[in-house]
């Protein structure tokens, strides 16, 4: 005949063994969702505008446009040409 202190301590490896499932679950999810935090919209194109002396050209107007989504954004270089 088995002891009800036996069956406590089944209870207890029970327990003990969903909450060990339960946290490696949360922990599983939260590293699977790590990459789609680190993905962002803004994006950065790196560049000097120049004039054929190779010259920065302060003030210059560039346009970046995005054709699949019908977007552009129009920026003004700075003295550096940047």
């Amino acid at each position: 005949m088995h002891s009800r202190r036996g069956w406590d301590r089944r209870a207890d490896i029970l327990q003990e063994d969903k909450y060990i499932r339960t946290l490696a679950t949360g922990l599983a999810l939260l590293l699977v969702s790590l990459p789609t935090v680190a993905q962002s919209n803004a994006g950065r194109i790196p560049g000097t505008v120049t004039d054929q002396t190779g010259a920065a050209l302060p003030g210059a107007t560039v346009t970046s446009s995005d054709l699949e989504r019908g977007t552009s954004r129009v920026l003004t270089t700075d003295d550096a040409g940047t």
